[in-house]
């Protein structure tokens, strides 16, 4: 991890941002975070487990400029929540969990062949796109569908309009 840190605090020198210690601790946390995508207050509650006190407004500041420093990918989501990954050179997209916001990565790729439409048939130039995939991870799907389970026969869900029945 000192390796990847160090060509961090490269990057960052040949943009003249200084590689501060608040700096420092979010980028290994990032290093080390096996959940991808990580929020301002996240990265505060994962710092302050590892016995390092941040405001809340110093990591925002700093996920800022790590981003504008290209370090950092900001990401919104459709909880327009804002979170932070690691901008890696591995080219990827999210499952994103629509009830505890829990994210996968999935190498899958399925704009190749739009962006090769696009640059062939029109005037356009991509240069960039994303692509998250919403729906339910397996714990909220096993927890949805102990709790519809339970649920007495004359009670009918909300899932049954959405899954084409209609209310008897």
């Amino acid at each position: 991890m000192e390796k990847e840190l160090n060509l961090l605090r490269t990057e960052l020198q040949q943009k003249s941002i200084k590689m501060t210690r608040q700096r420092k601790e979010i980028l290994r946390l990032f290093l080390t975070q096996t959940h991808h995508l990580l929020t301002a207050s996240e990265v505060q509650q994962v710092l302050l487990e590892q016995g390092h006190q941040m405001d809340l407004s110093t990591i925002y500041r700093n996920l800022e400029t790590l981003a504008s420093a290209g370090v950092l990918r900001h990401i919104a989501l459709n909880d327009h929540i804002a979170r932070y990954e690691l901008v890696t050179s591995h080219h990827h997209h999210h499952l994103i969990c629509l009830t505890c916001n829990k994210t996968e990565i999935i190498d899958l790729c399925p704009f190749q062949e739009i962006n090769q439409y696009v640059t062939t048939e029109t005037d356009f130039l991509p240069t960039e796109h994303r692509f998250e995939i919403y729906g339910y991870c397996k714990d909220c799907q096993n927890s949805h569908n102990q709790s519809h389970n339970n649920q007495p026969d004359n009670i009918q869900s909300d899932d049954d309009t959405f899954q084409g029945r209609k209310p008897s």
